[in-house]
């Protein structure tokens, strides 16, 4: 007992190995629990006591975030403690893509600030936008990127910068099927059944032993025959055998 206390209190301002900085890791451990188990509020309380005792513990940040975010609930937005937790959420995500020592977490806690300014959460794509474009600048080649920005630029009505960001994704990975898929899913919404139809076709032609891809196919040429009285019956005769 004598030999423990002489410890702690040769230790007690020793970096990693201070009483705070041993605090810090064993709450950290007992906020995983919590978080393993999906007690949401637990977790932040622990995660919480983590950065209070050691401040640039960047490990618990994004841990942290997002205990808070799951704290949120949409359908309660307006109520003061409710709200709170989105904006905890935001300020930790925001920590944790700056100083989180693991590039994937860093680039994580920045997909979940996207997620958060999303329109299913405080729908502010103003606040999104610039965070993936920070996204964009640090993986380049990451087609999901512009996924992300793509959308943000559709759901606010900007048809022409959503496309060109959808092209900028096939010029980073022009052999992905799963990019044309996305681009198809983008003109049909839009509308642009020609369009759709040829980055559908330029999928399957990419994964040609995929079956799958023939069958979305022959699904859209079935709807469009059956569904668009605007067809002529020439018309509808062709995409039936298509």
């Amino acid at each position: 007992m004598a030999l423990v206390l002489g410890l702690s209190l040769a230790t007690a301002g020793c970096g990693k190995y201070s009483y705070s900085s041993l605090k810090a890791r064993k709450s950290f451990k007992d906020g995983n629990t919590m978080y393993s188990a999906q007690d949401w509020k637990k977790a932040a309380d622990k995660y919480e006591d983590v950065v209070s005792n050691d401040p640039d513990y960047a490990q618990a940040f994004f841990y942290l975030a997002n205990s808070y975010d799951n704290l949120y609930k949409p359908a309660r937005a307006g109520e003061a403690a409710n709200d709170s937790y989105i904006q905890k959420a935001i300020e930790w995500y925001k920590k944790s893509a700056e100083k989180d020592p693991d590039p994937k977490m860093r680039k994580l806690a920045m997909e979940y600030l996207v997620n958060a300014y999303g329109p299913e959460k405080l729908n502010n794509p103003a606040e999104a936008e610039p965070i993936v474009k920070r996204m964009i600048e640090v993986d380049p080649n990451e087609p999901n990127n512009y996924f992300a920005l793509s959308k943000i630029y559709e759901d606010a009505g900007r048809y022409d910068e959503a496309e060109q960001m959808l092209l900028k994704a096939k010029e980073v990975k022009p052999n992905d099927p799963q990019v044309y898929t996305v681009i198809s899913g983008f003109y049909n919404r839009q509308g642009e059944f020609e369009k759709t139809m040829d980055a559908l076709q330029q999928a399957a032609s990419l994964d040609p032993k995929n079956p799958q891809g023939y069958q979305l196919i022959a699904t859209f040429y079935w709807e469009k025959a059956y569904k668009d009285k605007r067809l002529s019956p020439a018309q509808q005769k062709d995409y039936i055998a298509k």
